[in-house]
C-alpha cells in the first residue's frame, strides 16, 4: 500500500490525478507486460506494481486489483482515460490521440491473437 500511496503522491506532485493514473498505469503496464519492452527494469516495475500478489490484496487494494486484472484480460483500459489523459507507457508527443488509441489496439490485438496461436 505504502508503494501506490507514493507513487500516487509522486504523479500529483507532476499535476496529474495521482490515484487515476496510477490505475491506468497498471491497466497498461498489464496490456503489455512491461519485461518485454523494458527488461529487468520492467520485470521490477511488474513487480512493485502487481497488486494482486499483495497479502490481503482483495479487501486492501481492490482498484488496483481490478485495474491489474482488466489489463491482463480485456486490456480495455479506456475507462481510466476520463481520469488521467496521460499515459505513463505510451508517448504523447509523437502520436496524435486517433493514432496513439489505435496503435495501443492493434498491439494489444496481435498480442492476445498471439497467446491464443
Amino acid at each position: 500500500e505504502l508503494v501506490y500511496h507514493i507513487m500516487e503522491n509522486n504523479l500529483s506532485n507532476l499535476g496529474m490525478n495521482g490515484k487515476a493514473c496510477l490505475l491506468r498505469a497498471i491497466c497498461e503496464m498489464f496490456q503489455m507486460p512491461l519485461d518485454q519492452r523494458y527488461g529487468i527494469i520492467g520485470e521490477v516495475l511488474e513487480l512493485m506494481l502487481s497488486a494482486s500478489k499483495a497479502p490481503h490484496a482483495d479487501i486492501r487494494l481492490k482498484e488496483y486489483v481490478e485495474a491489474e486484472r482488466i489489463g491482463k484480460t480485456t486490456g480495455e483500459c479506456h475507462q481510466y482515460i476520463d481520469h488521467c489523459s496521460h499515459s505513463l507507457f505510451i508517448s504523447d508527443i509523437y502520436q496524435s490521440p486517433h493514432t496513439r488509441d489505435n496503435d495501443m489496439t492493434a498491439t494489444i490485438h496481435n498480442r492476445r491473437r498471439g497467446e491464443l496461436l
